[in-house]
């Protein structure tokens, strides 16, 4: 049986600003498709933690999910951080860049915004880690990722819910379909 980790990860989760309904929403599904979850980790938004926490998952499961820590502000980092817990380069995703600044310029158009053009904090979301698959957000502005690194099967997804549900089950579900050939049955007893 596949077993796997949810990592939540932002300041707004540790602090209780915010409730983490992104896990429990996860685990059930997981659960549904017969993988068996074994932790939900969250942890703050620095490199050290989002790193420790994910290597201290990682030779424990075999599908890491985190949530959060995907957009333009100087802490979502959680892409580089895990790029560099796997050695991996980031580099600048054509396809994702034209996402993001379609994104914005739909925004621009609405009059939500004041710019359209593409700034540094933009730009920062095009940036995956070398052979990750690019997640499509059908909603917002940046792209999630799924890598597959021996055998282990990582997916990083945004946290805004309204912007993870619809990446989890149009881009992980049919993964884990592929990946899942059992199921979990649960007892209550009163």
């Amino acid at each position: 049986m596949l077993s796997s980790c949810i990592l939540s990860i932002g300041k707004e989760i540790i602090s209780g600003f915010i409730n983490d309904t992104n896990s429990s929403y996860i685990a059930l599904l997981l659960t549904e498709f017969g993988i068996y979850n074994r932790f939900i980790v969250s942890t703050d938004d620095t490199e050290n933690d989002i790193k420790e926490s994910f290597l201290s998952c990682i030779d424990k499961v075999d599908i890491i999910i985190t949530t959060g820590g995907l957009g333009p502000t100087y802490d979502d980092i959680t892409i580089p951080s895990i790029a560099k817990a796997l050695n991996k380069k980031i580099i600048l995703s054509k396809s994702a860049y034209n996402h993001i600044k379609a994104f914005y310029r739909e925004l621009y158009k609405k009059g939500k915004i004041d710019s359209p053009d593409m700034n540094e904090k933009r730009t920062k979301m095009a940036y995956i880690p070398e052979g990750a698959v690019e997640l499509e957000n059908s909603t917002g502005a940046a792209k999630g990722i799924y890598i597959k690194e021996n055998n282990k099967h990582i997916f990083c997804l945004p946290g805004i819910p309204k912007e993870m549900k619809p990446m989890f089950e149009n881009g992980v579900i049919p993964i884990l379909k592929n990946l899942s050939d059992g199921f979990i049955v649960h007892k209550t007893y009163e």
